[in-house]
């Protein structure tokens, strides 16, 4: 699965439990962003854009994992990453196309 196809797919789960974003980020779309690149080993901070790279299937299982725990505990996913305060990403840094 490519990893713009992954964001999306992960939008519309964190979208479908109702969660609340704003520590870290502030809509569905960057979280789902953060989460998979977290998840992925991936660094937002040097992160090109570039949504066409495929996920391994060890990337795809992990960012299972990371949706799970964040839509069952419904903690913030910061906190989650162990990432809060300044170690969170701008939201121009979440732009995956």
């Amino acid at each position: 699965m490519k990893l713009v196809d992954c964001v999306s797919e992960v939008e519309q789960q964190l979208q479908h439990a109702k969660l609340y974003f704003g520590h870290g980020t502030d809509n569905a779309h960057d979280e789902a962003a953060w989460l998979v690149m977290a998840a992925s080993g991936i660094n937002v901070g040097t992160f090109d854009g570039n949504g066409a790279q495929e996920l391994s299937v060890k990337q795809l299982a992990e960012t299972e994992k990371l949706i799970l725990k964040r839509i069952h505990s419904r903690q913030p996913l910061a906190y989650i990453l162990n990432r809060p305060g300044s170690q969170r990403p701008s939201s121009t840094s979440m732009s995956v196309r």
